[in-house]
């Protein structure tokens, strides 16, 4: 032992130390003897599971019910332009115009010399 047996009042304070963790650490062991005891006592309750497969049962229904809605969207986008726009006017006259009927005229072939750089003798 770490203390000599010979000194009482060493020894006592040693005693009074061990008593006091005992008696505080009683509380402690009771309660969780209680609540053992408390959990022992009861009796298990049945959980409930489901089981099976979901089902639909459609039902008819009576209530009709209408819906409206009115949205309206304006938009106005003017954008300047400088482009010019070419447009095309056509005016009737009373002038006859002869229709011009195109013909197939035969040309000769000419005969067209072709320089060579043969030396003539």
């Amino acid at each position: 032992m770490a203390f000599s047996q010979k000194d009482p009042v060493k020894r006592q304070r040693l005693r009074y130390i061990l008593a006091g963790i005992v008696l505080l650490t009683l509380p402690c062991y009771l309660a969780g003897y209680v609540a053992a005891n408390i959990r022992l006592s009861l009796t298990p309750s049945p959980t409930a599971t489901a089981t099976g497969e979901p089902s639909l049962t459609p039902s008819p229904s009576q209530t009709a019910t209408y819906t409206t809605t009115a949205t309206e969207t304006s938009t106005t986008t003017v954008t300047p332009s400088q482009t010019p726009t070419w447009t095309q006017t056509f005016t009737p006259s009373s002038t006859i115009t002869p229709t011009i009927t195109p013909s197939h005229t035969p040309v000769p072939p000419t005969e067209t010399p072709t320089p060579s750089e043969t030396p003539t003798p």
